[in-house]
């Protein structure tokens, strides 16, 4: 009978010794997103401050400067207001500390499923960008936190991680302005085509702090349905960073009533990753085309990059369809009068 008590606590020694984290005396593993010291003015949902609520975070850890896993996939969900949730891990109980490695985008790891990625991993924008929570869930983000342990803290008390994310694809935004004298149409909805929506990331490691990722990899064909803001008729999607090639239908604006304009490319766009980039249009009476292009860094400075005019194009640049089983041409409303300006907001081009 001694033998056996004997056994059995020799057996929950080495458990507890295998264990590197023990909820009952250690520290939890807190992850936060902090706000950035700006005041961001913009009024249009970009993901810059921290991800919405819903949003998925996947987190590896391992002990700080080696390969050896200190816990496989964590999976958190935003909170929307800069805190996590989810299961609880804790920092190791020999006080060693860990690197953490965080991603967020298009992905679906199952919890405590597989370690860090060391190889190339693929992401899909999504199609359809037209919701808030789709068009974060297509904004690839990834950040390392190294050395980190629950210094100074005791009796349980958490210590905090904050996380600074980098935006690793390409933003493209539509700016629609229109003549003086002309009311703005009712638009359904803004469209980028030809895209490529896949690429991959390679995680940063210990050694490296950047990642690596790619420009798009597969054929250009798809269609983006674009979020829209709500000041000056600003639509925006998220990209890999990809090549439009001259006279290539680029940007399609789809009327309430059925009919497109499509702006084809007046010349070739580069699109490079971290980078946004501002089309500037203006829609006249028969045609749609693009006047300037702003590119900033896609960041919380948003610092610009570049400003440049586009040539002037003609009208064999737009292409107008008519709804199916109509004859009706494309008309306009005259505005005019004192009131009358081309900086129509948002809500008067999305009904």
């Amino acid at each position: 009978m001694k033998r056996i008590v004997f056994f059995t606590l020799m057996a929950l020694f080495i458990a507890s010794c295998n264990s590197d984290e023990s909820p009952s005396s250690e520290v939890p593993i807190v992850l936060i997103t902090e706000p950035a010291p700006e005041t961001v003015t913009r009024a249009s949902f970009v993901q810059d401050i921290q991800l919405i609520s819903g949003q998925k975070l996947y987190v590896w850890a391992k002990r700080t400067h080696t390969s050896t896993d200190h816990f496989k996939t964590w999976v958190l969900t935003a909170n929307g207001s800069g805190g996590f949730t989810g299961s609880a891990h804790y920092y190791p109980s020999d006080g060693t500390n860990i690197d953490i490695y965080a991603l967020h985008g298009n992905f679906n790891y199952a919890e405590n499923g597989v370690s860090l990625p060391t190889t190339a991993v693929s992401h899909t924008v999504l199609t359809d960008q037209s919701s808030n929570a789709n068009f974060s869930t297509s904004d690839l983000l990834a950040t390392r936190e190294l050395n980190k342990g629950p210094h100074g803290n005791s009796g349980g008390n958490s210590y905090k991680v904050p996380l600074s994310f980098k935006h690793l694809m390409c933003r493209i935004e539509v700016e629609i302005t229109t003549l003086d004298y002309l009311d703005p149409p009712d638009i359904d909805h803004i469209e980028l085509l030809g895209i490529g929506t896949t690429n991959s990331i390679v995680m940063p490691t210990y050694e490296n702090a950047n990642p690596v990722v790619s420009a798009a990899n597969a054929t250009p064909t798809s269609t983006i349905k674009m979020r829209a803001g709500n000041t000056h008729a600003i639509a925006e999607c998220i990209i890999p960073a990809q090549t439009i090639n001259q006279n290539a239908s680029f940007i399609r604006v789809v009327l309430v009533d059925g009919h497109t304009l499509t702006y084809k490319a007046s010349q070739s766009f580069t699109f490079e990753n971290q980078k946004s980039y501002r089309f500037e249009m203006k829609i006249e009476a028969s045609k749609i085309q693009a006047y300037a292009v702003t590119v900033k860094t896609w960041d919380q400075l948003a610092n610009q990059i570049d400003y440049y005019v586009l040539q002037t194009i003609d009208n064999t640049a737009t292409t107008i369809t008519t709804p199916t089983g109509s004859n009706e041409n494309l008309e306009w409303e005259y505005g005019g009068g004192e009131n009358s300006s081309s900086n129509f907001k948002g809500e008067e081009w999305f009904p």
